[in-house]
């Protein structure tokens, strides 16, 4: 993922940002000072790759279907009757903010219910759920895992 570095020359004074593949130093372009650290770093989001897997993660989530889904042992020992309200807020939660989405992927949220705050998180496994998946935006290639859970448990 590439980053948009901010650097500060020590030697002008002189302000400037470069988008970058790694958080590494800079030249300044005023006065040709070298090897400027940033002073500020910030991952630079591919949003039509955040889309599409923002897009398979609300058909996982909205469907319950195309990955695997667990609760918690606190989720699990709720009544059933909270346990499937539960299980309906997480379906159809859409207030995505860049607060709790950063990145845009639709991955996580919370939710308040019967007086407990609820977490969900959406994991990226390979096939085999045995590494991290190599490209969350492949369905081929992902197997995604989602987790229900009290916000107490996490």
């Amino acid at each position: 993922m590439p980053f948009h570095n901010y650097y500060r020359c020590a030697r002008c004074n002189h302000h400037w940002s470069d988008v970058w593949t790694t958080q590494g130093d800079d030249d300044c372009p005023a006065c040709g000072a070298r090897h400027m650290s940033p002073y500020k770093s910030e991952d630079v989001v591919d949003t039509g790759r955040a889309k599409k897997i923002a897009e398979l993660n609300d058909a996982f989530r909205n469907t319950l279907s195309g990955g695997e889904i667990f609760v918690t042992p606190g989720v699990h020992d709720l009544p059933p009757m909270v346990v499937a309200a539960a299980i309906q807020q997480m379906a159809e939660f859409n207030n995505f903010t860049p607060d709790n989405d950063p990145y845009g992927e639709h991955d996580f949220g919370s939710f308040d219910l019967c007086n407990r705050k609820f977490y969900f998180k959406i994991d990226y496994y390979g096939k085999t759920c045995d590494v991290g998946s190599e490209d969350p935006a492949d369905p081929a290639k992902t197997n995604r895992v989602l987790t229900l859970m009290l916000a107490s448990e996490y």
